[in-house]
């Protein structure tokens, strides 16, 4: 049986997919010739690169990060919150990157849908966090 399409939430981990999307994206710019010239892709291409691939990976550790009740809950939040704010703080890095980018004429029309991606990926990030924030809460009191 389907849910009425007005009565659809978003899927529990839709970042996750957001993110790997940002990371492909980003690997499609970072590694054309026609957005960033060899010469310059040491310098600017790699970073930006790196940190949609960070970002990932810090998302998808969180994920792995299991939310036990118990003696261990205290810690299992604090790691999986810190792997969530160090994705927050790529994802920024990410778009200042792009920024530096397309101020320095290498995005062209590029710059909106990329800025978009991790903006919406920023956005189901911070809405993750919240999620597991609430969660705890509620684990704690009971």
């Amino acid at each position: 049986m389907s849910v009425r399409k007005g009565d659809q939430t978003e899927g529990k981990l839709q970042v996750l997919n957001a993110a790997k999307t940002l990371q492909h994206h980003s690997f499609q710019l970072c590694t054309n010739e026609k957005v960033y010239p060899k010469s310059k892709r040491w310098a600017l291409a790699q970073p930006t690169l790196q940190r949609a691939i960070d970002a990932a990976s810090k998302i998808a550790a969180a994920n792995a990060t299991p939310m036990r009740d118990g003696p261990f809950a205290e810690d299992d939040m604090r790691s999986r919150h810190a792997l969530q704010i160090g994705a927050l703080q790529d994802l920024q890095e990410l778009l200042n990157l792009i920024g530096l980018a397309k101020d320095a004429g290498y995005l062209g029309d590029r710059t909106a849908y990329w800025t978009q991606l991790v903006a919406d990926t920023k956005t189901l990030l911070r809405k993750w966090i919240l999620s597991d924030e609430h969660r705890f809460n509620a684990m704690r009191q009971a």
